[in-house]
């Protein structure tokens, strides 16, 4: 059974030939591309058809783009990206950098959660309601309902009730 390391060594060896490195980055681009349009076409639940309209294609034109024999432009990648509801990144990486990602590479790894699924767009919309809910608790509640100071830094808001953050670990300061 052949090992990761193993792939990378005998990989590596193949890679200090200038055309094999050549045809090697050529051919991560255009599968790579190819196979991520195919895996995010089908996860978010579209067919070709759909993906063609929403990204304003032909059908034939995706079912192309997910053939690695017809790489993409950029505006077409910037047209998809948009119709997927991801993000995209054009960027040159040294050759170990996609040595790393090939060897690494599966259907999952070519999947990406579109923006409303994005865990790192979840956290960040949930602790800014977090601390608008605590703005709002400090401004608008807070003083209609007690004559005591609370240090808003030990405390959150989680349902409709204020608590003290864990994240932080100190008193809070009630002055009577």
């Amino acid at each position: 059974m052949t090992t990761i390391h193993d792939r990378k060594i005998k990989l590596t060896g193949k890679l200090k030939n200038i055309e094999y490195r050549n045809a090697f980055v050529s051919s991560s681009v255009d599968v790579g591309v190819a196979f991520q349009i195919r895996e995010l076409r089908k996860k978010q639940g579209y067919t070709q058809k759909k993906l063609a309209f929403a990204a304003n294609m032909k059908q034939e034109r995706i079912s192309a783009l997910e053939n690695p024999s017809n790489a993409p432009n950029i505006t077409t990648l910037k047209k998809l990206a948009n119709a997927l509801d991801v993000g995209l990144v054009v960027r040159f990486v040294p050759i170990g950098e996609l040595v790393e990602w090939h060897l690494k590479l599966s259907t999952e790894s070519l999947k990406v959660p579109k923006f409303n699924e994005d865990p790192y767009i979840i956290k960040e919309v949930e602790e800014e309601n977090t601390i608008t809910d605590a703005k709002q608790y400090k401004q608008n509640i807070l003083p209609a309902t007690s004559d005591r100071v609370v240090n808003f830094d030990d405390y959150k808001v989680r349902d409709d009730s204020l608590v003290p953050d864990s994240t932080i670990m100190r008193k809070a300061l009630i002055v009577l």
